[in-house]
């Protein structure tokens, strides 16, 4: 999977550099971006991601094209393991994420303009582990993680469709079609967790905030 992501990478970046002179170009478009989000939903954990997508301007105002991000979730403790007081935590959850997108500018031809976007993809995860503790009740002392026997640590992740909403502005820089933006999104990851014989599934929902550039 990492391979065809690359190779996704590298063409996005070819892309500019195969028509370059030709008035073609104006309509293509690539951008690059990071951003963060806070989960706000009782099953959520907060994220970061780093972004490239390469799209065709239909009009002045809309684009649409695809893109890839590599996304990781932090670590989640709220996954139920069915043995007492016996606790499980996650480690980091990374997915990559290929995905289709729209763009809208609102006023194309100004130094500023509102932009909104939406995504439309698939999240495909890496494999991961779990450890394990005690809740900590009445002011014990939670027992260390190797406490406990328990022979299966391997977590197996699958992802789903996910999707995004974001609103906000972009600023042109110069003369040659240069564009930083800055956006809110409301993202929506579904992730289904099989663990210790046991599946969940729990719906991500993340408040992000975009910072990117486009050309």
């Amino acid at each position: 999977m990492d391979k065809k992501i690359i190779l996704f990478v590298s063409v996005l970046f070819l892309i500019p550099g195969t028509v370059q002179g030709q008035h073609q170009l104006r309509r293509l478009e690539v951008m690059a971006e990071v951003s963060g989000g806070k989960a706000f939903s009782a099953h959520g954990v907060s994220h970061y991601q780093f972004e490239l997508a390469g799209g065709y301007r239909v009009t002045d105002n809309l684009s649409f094209g695809m893109g890839v991000n590599r996304v990781t979730f932090l670590n989640r403790a709220d996954l139920p393991s069915g043995i007492d007081d016996l606790i499980i935590q996650t480690g980091r959850q990374v997915a990559w994420r290929p995905h289709l997108y729209g763009k809208y500018s609102f006023l194309p031809d100004r130094s500023f303009s509102p932009v909104v976007r939406t995504r439309l993809g698939y999240g495909f995860y890496r494999d991961g582990f779990i450890t394990y503790g005690r809740k900590v009740e009445n002011g014990q002392t939670g027992l260390p993680w190797n406490e406990y026997d328990v022979p299966n640590q391997n977590l197996t992740l699958k992802g789903g469709i996910f999707s995004s909403f974001e609103a906000g502005v972009s600023a042109q820089i110069g003369k040659k079609g240069m564009n930083v933006y800055l956006t809110v999104s409301c993202d929506l990851q579904p992730t289904t967790y099989y663990y210790l014989s046991r599946q969940e599934k729990r719906n991500n929902v993340v408040l992000g905030l975009h910072v990117g550039i486009g050309f």
